[in-house]
């Protein structure tokens, strides 16, 4: 079976919205995202926590479901928490299941 790779983001940015999103913020992984553990350091310059993918994803911290702000266009999925206070956040991320 041949698994198609892409391309996917995620990290901290003060953007609030894809359209000012700057996506050379984020990390860039190649492959398809594998469910784990990620971790992203905000700052008070960079309070949001964006994930992009071509793949519907879900998100729990600390056992719990977690609701990001949920956007697609050009064939992606971005997701963007509201603004978090600053520090290190931990979430589980998986191929949300259809």
């Amino acid at each position: 079976m041949i698994v198609p790779s892409y391309d996917w983001n995620y990290g901290a940015s003060d953007a609030a919205t894809p359209d000012t999103l700057l996506i050379e913020d984020l990390v860039k992984t190649s492959g398809h995202i594998v469910a784990g553990e990620y971790k992203v350091e905000t700052t008070k310059e960079k309070p949001y926590i964006w994930f992009v993918s071509r793949d519907e994803l879900y998100f729990e911290q600390g056992g719990f479901e977690v609701n990001f702000n949920h956007y697609y266009k050009h064939y992606k999925h971005w997701y963007v928490s509201d603004k978090i206070v600053a520090g290190e956040n931990i979430y589980n991320v998986s191929i949300k299941n259809k």
